[in-house]
């Protein structure tokens, strides 16, 4: 049988998800806080960002889940234990599959809100799941830069 639409969509998101986890799981912790610079991000970053981001997304924006995101925090270089990066992001994840899993037929054509309260967007739930499946396909390029980068750093 076919896969639905929101299947594929998970599907894609974990083979990129695994990707970067094992792209993380080949650095040591050095390597996963360095930055090239100052006012550059580290993989650790990008994890914090890929978290906040799939729980405002799909939890929050698709969901109805209070994220309570602090964009900004996600990307100071306060050095968080590898353990609690990972198992933040695979919470997301098993938010987001919560979130989806329990979708009916039909709903990702359903319109949603988003924005602050001056600033308010509407768009669909497909495109919230299609675009959280780019931007975490997006920064899979730029961990695995980084991480290239760390490794042949001195």
């Amino acid at each position: 049988m076919a896969q639905t639409p929101v299947q594929t969509y998970l599907h894609e998101l974990e083979l990129t998800r695994n990707q970067i986890l094992e792209t993380v799981n080949g650095l040591t912790d050095d390597q996963l806080h360095w930055q090239l610079g100052e006012d550059y991000n580290s993989v650790a970053m990008l994890i914090k960002h890929l978290t906040g981001s799939e729980k405002f997304w799909i939890g929050e924006v698709v969901g109805g889940i209070p994220s309570e995101r602090n964009r900004a925090a996600e990307f100071t270089h306060d050095r968080p234990a590898r353990a609690d990066l990972v198992n933040g992001w695979l919470r997301a994840k098993e938010q987001t599959h919560a979130v989806l899993g329990k979708m009916p037929a039909g709903a990702l054509d359903e319109e949603v809100e988003y924005g602050s309260p001056n600033d308010r967007k509407r768009t669909t739930k497909r495109w919230v799941v299609v675009h959280v499946v780019a931007h975490t396909g997006y920064h899979l390029g730029q961990i695995r830069l980084l991480a290239k980068m760390a490794q042949r750093a001195k």
